[in-house]
């Protein structure tokens, strides 16, 4: 690794205040508020609701922009999108996604299969419904997201311990349901580890929908937990579709707190060019490199609103592929 210059390192941290002092370059200074859906589901034979956080560069922009389904959304819709939210205050460290938080009042009914396990079924014993339940995510949710806001292609979930047994499962059933898949301590025991089953397939499966897993474990789980996520990444690596996080100071119950921004870096690597390179690109150079970290992440090269803002901020007004210029956008 090559050593960064001090000098550098001062230059990057004034450009960083003097941004802060720029209207229009503290990107969602606040926290996005979320819209309420409700849909009858009739794969659930009941009405289930979701809340839909929207980026506030959806407002100012006409592009199409990726989703992130979050399970259990009773518990970390507000964290995930806070999360996204802040890492682009002020430099876009990520995507901005439109947040879907899926939330659950009975996660045994659903995210679980019928099992053949005794020990397993005394600890629930049904209703099981996971098959309904992704059918209901494939057929009814989603198309109603679609149809509501501008979305693309891309799509990534997020699922947590058991939600990510069932996202795990998921990759066996339909794998191409997500673009990418963040399971965070997954619990894969379930039903005699059924989902560790065919991960041959599974891994030819994600090569050719181009998908990915990010699969994140702490150091201090039990053994029930961190064994098979092992043998999940290592029967998946072969393909190169698989990533893997071990926290070594992190237990279950912190994994979600600690590994969420991480992982989300993990999946986009890079979404902001290197400090050591960054300050030396030209505009055109600026926007060259994020029309192809877009199209390699999300598979569209139109630049997202808060790097249109930053490019503005940085370089003053600018005209990117016939957007409208720095000033014209009341920036």
């Amino acid at each position: 690794m090559q050593p960064v210059h001090s000098s550098l390192i001062h230059g990057s941290v004034l450009l960083l205040l003097a941004l802060l002092c720029l209207p229009g370059t503290a990107m969602a200074s606040s926290a996005p508020l979320a819209q309420e859906l409700s849909l009858h589901s009739r794969y659930l034979n009941e009405s289930r609701s979701v809340r839909v956080f929207v980026p506030e560069s959806y407002y100012d922009s006409s592009i199409d922009f990726p989703t992130l389904y979050v399970l259990d959304g009773q518990w970390y819709g507000n964290l995930v999108a806070l999360t996204v939210n802040e890492a682009n205050r002020f430099i876009p460290l990520l995507p901005d996604f439109i947040v879907v938080a899926i939330d659950n009042q009975q996660r045994w009914k659903d995210f679980t299969e019928q099992t053949s396990e005794p020990s397993e079924s005394r600890i629930y014993s049904g209703p099981y419904q996971a098959e309904n339940f992704r059918n209901y995510l494939t057929s009814e949710l989603i198309p109603k997201i679609e149809a509501k806001y501008r979305v693309n292609h891309h799509r990534l979930v997020f699922g947590y311990s058991l939600a990510g047994g069932f996202l795990a499962e998921t990759l066996q059933q339909d794998p191409g349901l997500f673009s990418n898949y963040l399971l965070i301590s997954p619990y894969l025991r379930w039903d005699s580890d059924a989902a560790l089953r065919n991960l041959s397939t599974v891994k030819k499966a994600l090569s050719s929908n181009n998908s990915t897993v990010l699969l994140a474990i702490g150091g201090d789980e039990d053994l029930d937990t961190r064994e098979p996520a092992i043998r999940l990444y290592h029967g998946l690596e072969a393909g190169g579709r698989i990533l893997f996080d071990d926290y070594p100071n992190e237990n279950h119950t912190s994994m979600p707190n600690a590994a969420i921004f991480n992982s989300l870096r993990s999946l986009y690597p890079h979404w902001f060019p290197d400090r050591a390179t960054g300050t030396a690109m030209s505009a055109e150079q600026h926007a060259a490199y994020f029309k192809k970290q877009h199209q390699h992440y999300l598979g569209t090269d139109e630049i997202q609103p808060n790097v249109y803002v930053f490019l503005c901020a940085w370089f003053g007004s600018i005209d990117i592929d016939g957007a409208l210029p720095c000033e014209q956008q009341g920036r």
